[in-house]
């Protein structure tokens, strides 16, 4: 290699480090919003098909803190982050296997600003299409669910996160395919609500546009390592309002693999550093409480990190989400209140 060429790797590297997603499940390329964000789908009962019709959802994250890049993250920090993330979801009422039909389209907003630790923030509330505004990929999933009686109920499925947001160099939104099944966990009683929802990440290579490594060597064809995440519910019931503890995880089961027949080492000994691969994991809990208003369902949850690696330390984060129908031949009744389309 050049000097020339390792010249412009290691300025290529220090001028797009800046840029970097803050999502709970950060993947692990270096300065990349991944495709499932963690603690999204909290209190959401997708065992469940909802009666047949058509629902629109409504996610919104706002992580009010300064939050701190830990292992490969070091050096960054990030702040003013917002995720919009609305929905719409189809119970066909069809049955297969014994199972409820269910399918959804989900197109993630996100705003956020990156700078570099210890520096102040230079942007410290983005404002929506202004600065540093990302558009992520549209996710199209399907699941069947099966009510297996006594309160139970499961689901699996399986979801595509289409390669078709955010096109430049350094952007936060993945620029590459992902596809991922999931599954689902559901008890629900007039007193109780145990909710879980399960999804694993299987990541194609990127299209070399995203995060700290794009638009270097390194970053066309980095596939980011598969990511495992799980978000748990356990809510009491009373009447219109739910409520109790939270808890996410995600791991990431496989290492990252640079682009342009680079290793790891090799990747992070070019750029000094700046970038490196990581196993991107961490564990979140919070707390939960939504209210049945009829027409609509509003849950509102906080979740903060307890410990991660690779990933980005005081990341508290306040959640709401607001769920509706909006065509069907009878009302959703109190037993499926609070589901989300999501995934």
């Amino acid at each position: 290699m050049t000097r020339k060429t390792k010249t412009t790797l290691y300025a290529s590297a220090a001028a797009l480090a800046l840029v970097t997603g803050a999502d709970r499940g950060f993947a692990a390329e270096p300065g990349n919003f991944s495709a499932t964000l963690s603690g999204i789908t909290d209190g959401a009962a997708l065992a469940v098909a909802p009666p047949p019709g058509f629902y629109a959802n409504i996610n919104e994250v706002f992580s009010p803190n300064t939050i701190v890049g830990t292992g490969h993250n070091t050096g960054v920090s990030v702040g003013g982050v917002t995720v919009l993330d609305p929905s719409l979801t189809w119970s066909s009422g069809w049955k297969f296997l014994g199972g409820s039909y269910v399918a959804s389209v989900i197109q993630p907003f996100f705003w956020l600003t990156a700078f570099p630790t210890g520096a102040t923030n230079p942007y410290p509330a983005p404002a929506p299409f202004g600065l540093n505004e990302d558009i992520h990929n549209t996710i199209v999933a399907q699941r069947l669910s099966w009510n297996l009686g006594g309160g139970w109920f499961s689901s699996l499925g399986f979801k595509v996160d289409i390669a078709d947001g955010s096109r430049f160099i350094g952007q936060a939104a993945p620029d590459y395919w992902t596809y991922a099944p999931t599954a689902a966990l559901a008890y629900i009683s007039p007193n109780w609500k145990l909710t879980a929802n399960f999804v694993y990440d299987i990541n194609g290579p990127s299209a070399g546009f995203t995060g700290a490594i794009g638009g270097t060597p390194f970053g066309t064809g980095y596939r980011t390592g598969d990511q495992f995440y799980a978000d748990i519910a356990l809510l009491a019931r009373m009447g219109k309002w739910e409520f109790g503890p939270v808890a996410n995880f995600a791991y990431q089961t496989t290492a990252d693999k640079p682009g342009g027949g680079f290793s790891c080492a090799q990747m992070a000994t070019l750029t000094g550093g700046l970038a490196q691969c990581g196993l991107d994991s961490a564990v979140s809990l919070g707390a939960f409480v939504d209210y049945n208003f009829g027409p609509v369902t509003l849950a509102v949850w906080a979740t903060d990190d307890v410990w991660n690696r690779d990933n980005f330390k005081n990341n508290a984060a306040v959640f709401t989400r607001l769920t509706f129908k909006l065509w069907g031949d009878e009302p959703a009744p109190m037993l499926t209140k609070a589901i989300s389309p999501r995934y």
